[in-house]
Order: structure tokens, then C-alpha cells, then sequence
């Protein structure tokens, strides 16, 4: 950039008195500019300069600029009172230090850590079909400057039964209306990152100021899991789209399959306690409610511990020294690993 540059100086900021033109240019050819080259008539001194038409012009044409008090930024991104045509990102959500502005439907929303996140470390798991419970969803978001609204997001499906399901849901105000229903067996498959682009038009949904968009589970039992991840809200005036090709109908959206993981490292990775032998408290990590239960049996079979998993912590400090099984119930399955009493 220096070495196109007509002027280089040591200082943060290039001093501009009101009568230096400014040009832009590509392939050094102008395209269009402000103010006159060579020129010491002052236009721009302590004002704001407003365009007022769209097209670009070589000659600075004083009739194409509102002047205004200085510093002044209202209607910035517009053009005579409308929105100018562009993409403005109006929400994205990661969740690694938080859950980014979304809302926990309940005991079957949860905050993940763990492999099945595609970016970083954590994503939102949402699982079952418990209604808002089985949810996670993002309230107060203005949609209605935007003659289109794109929704992109990242997900991971662990243990869907064929044609079990996950939704996108929008709410004006006046109800959830299911934007596109997610199968199993028919968008996705199991064990797989994917990503998807859905865009709903304001010919086919009411956009509103506080509108809000919702993720929820619509499976069957608690082990069936949907992970997203990576989420991206978008509001795009006519024109603005760098999808164009990729833009959905009410009813469809653009999903891509990306790779797919060893669900048994997975497995090893969710399930784990430590330390190993332990002596008194037994961590666990693990992937379940805190109202899980769980079981110690000696290697005779014999139960000598039982309770539920409140902070994911046994204490095993009466134990006797030597080998145990810790059985644990997440409501679908038990899982078991074997731990050493020292």
C-alpha cells in the first residue's frame, strides 16, 4: 500500500485541512473522487459531506453532496432516507465464553465442551423433544430494516434416529413458525459436521425489531443430541447478498456435509474420571444431567455406593483400597468404567 501511496507521513493521522482531494482508484485509473486536485478551494472544512446519487464520477460535482454540521452521523447507510443495499451481520454466536446472547430452554438445552464443537471448544447441545426445554433461543433481534434475513450455522448430530428432527424457528411477536425442519436419513446423517444457510424473505415472514429466532430438538430420548455451533444472523437489503446463488426459499435451505468424526474417540474423550487410582474425591466427566445416577460395584458384583451426579464429583475416601466398577444411568444408557481405590 506505501508504495502506491502519493503521500507518506510519521504521524497516526494525515492532516486534512478541507481542501485536499481525495480519489479513489484501481489499477491506476480513477473512478471517483471528492474535492479537486491541484485545487486550494476549501469544500470539506469542518463539515459533513453526504453523497446524495449512486453512481461514481471522475469530476467532483459539488450538487452531488449534502453538507451537513460537522461530525454529524445520522443516516449513515442510507441513501435519501433508505437503507443502501449491503449485508449487515446482525448476531453471531460462538459460546466459548458464554452462551452469546441466547437463551437456555431448559434441562435439555446445555452449554458443551468437547469434540463435537466444530469451532473451538464449546457449542449448544440440544436434545430430546421437550418443547422449549429441548430449545435454545435468541430474543430481541431487528430484522425489519432488511428486505432479507440469512442464518447460517454449524451442527453435529450424535445418535438421531431416521427421520428424527431439529428446527430453525422464527417468532414476530405472533407465534413460532418453523422455518426448515432438519431430518435425519434426508439432510444429515449421524457422526458428521455440517453447515447451513437458510434466508427468510420478507415477502414470507413478518420482520420485525424484536424478532426471535429459535433451535430446538425434536427427537425422542435424551441420548439423541443435535451440537450448534458457529451461528451467524445476517440482514441484507436488496442487492446485498454475497449468496445469491446459495439463497433459500421459505422452505429450503443450502446444507453441506464437511467431515465426520470417530464417534469411539468421542466416546473415551465425553467419558472419563480422574484421578486414576484416586484416593478420595473421583472426579467424572461426563455428558449428562446433574440428576444422574450412579453406582460403585466391587468386582464381586456387590453394590457398595450409590447417588447421583449433583457437581460430577463421588467421594470414595471410605472405600477400601482395590479395584471398583462406577455405573452410571444418563437416562438412556449406563456407561461404566472401572477406577482403583488407593
Amino acid at each position: 500500500m506505501t508504495s502506491k501511496a502519493d503521500v507518506l507521513t510519521t504521524n497516526s493521522i494525515i492532516s486534512f485541512n478541507g481542501n485536499d482531494a481525495v480519489g479513489l482508484f484501481k489499477n491506476d485509473v480513477l473512478i471517483d473522487i471528492i474535492g479537486t486536485f491541484n485545487s486550494t478551494t476549501t469544500f470539506g472544512s469542518d463539515v459533513t459531506l453526504r453523497r446524495n446519487v449512486t453512481n461514481p464520477n471522475t469530476t467532483y460535482t459539488i450538487t452531488e453532496w449534502d453538507t451537513y454540521d460537522v461530525n454529524n452521523f445520522s443516516d449513515l447507510g442510507t441513501l435519501n432516507g433508505a437503507v443502501v443495499a449491503g449485508t449487515t451481520v446482525l448476531h453471531e454466536g460462538f459460546f466459548e465464553s458464554g452462551l452469546d446472547g441466547w437463551v437456555d430452554g431448559g434441562g435439555d438445552c446445555y452449554r458443551y465442551s468437547g469434540s463435537r464443537s466444530y469451532e473451538g471448544n464449546y457449542s449448544m447441545r440440544i436434545r430430546d423433544n421437550s418443547g422449549t426445554a429441548s430449545s435454545m433461543t435468541l430474543n430481541n433481534v431487528d430484522v425489519s430494516p432488511y428486505d432479507t434475513v440469512e442464518v447460517e450455522f454449524h451442527f453435529y448430530s450424535y445418535s438421531m434416529e431416521s427421520g428424527e428432527d431439529f428446527w430453525l424457528r422464527y417468532n414476530d411477536g405472533s407465534g413460532w413458525n418453523t422455518v426448515k425442519a432438519y431430518a435425519r436419513g434426508t439432510d444429515f446423517e449421524n457422526n458428521g459436521f455440517y453447515t447451513s444457510i437458510v434466508t427468510l424473505d420478507k415477502t414470507s415472514y413478518n420482520f420485525v425489531s424484536d424478532a426471535s429466532f429459535r433451535f430446538q430438538a425434536d427427537a425422542s430420548a435424551n441420548g439423541d443430541h443435535i451440537y450448534i455451533d458457529q451461528v451467524s444472523i445476517k440482514g441484507i437489503t436488496s442487492g446485498g447478498s454475497a449468496r445469491q446463488a446459495i439463497v433459500s426459499t421459505k422452505d429450503t435451505a443450502k446444507t453441506e456435509f464437511l467431515y465426520g468424526l470417530n464417534e469411539n474417540e468421542i466416546l473415551a474423550e465425553d467419558f472419563t474420571i480422574y484421578p486414576n487410582p484416586v484416593k478420595n474425591q473421583l472426579e467424572v466427566r461426563i455428558y449428562a444431567d446433574v440428576t444422574a445416577e450412579y453406582q460403585i460395584h466391587s468386582l464381586l458384583g456387590q453394590v457398595v455406593k450409590v447417588g447421583t451426579l449433583a457437581n460430577k464429583t463421588i467421594d470414595v475416601g471410605n472405600l477400601k483400597a482395590g479395584i471398583y466398577i462406577l455405573q452410571i444411568n444418563d437416562g438412556d444408557e449406563i456407561l461404566t468404567k472401572k477406577f482403583i481405590k488407593q
